[in-house]
């Protein structure tokens, strides 16, 4: 909780960034992120065709501020020798600025 607490406070009360990279995102925290960070845009790298997401399934994501970065299309892209699922999340965008 303490990393949700830290993408929080880093998009609230700091810097304010355009474009924030996370990893090991769990489905609580995402719940919070998206409910708390309304000025982004989270686009979720995750293979599985299910939406409902699993107890303990971790994942990559990306927060893009609305204001300034306009999405126009992402792409996940496996790492075929991870042993662990990890992969890679691909996104265009466009700066508005």
């Amino acid at each position: 909780m303490n990393e949700c607490n830290d993408v929080l406070s880093l998009c609230y009360f700091s810097e304010k960034p355009h474009v924030v990279f996370l990893q090991e995102v769990v489905p609580q925290t995402l719940e919070i992120i998206r409910q708390k960070c309304a000025r982004y845009r989270c686009i979720i790298g995750r293979f599985s065709t299910d939406d409902e997401m699993l107890e303990g399934e971790y994942f990559v994501a990306m927060l893009l501020q609305n204001d300034v970065v306009k999405y126009t299309s992402h792409e996940v892209l496996r790492f075929d020798s991870s042993k662990m699922g990890r992969v890679l999340l691909q996104v265009q965008v466009h700066l508005k600025i």
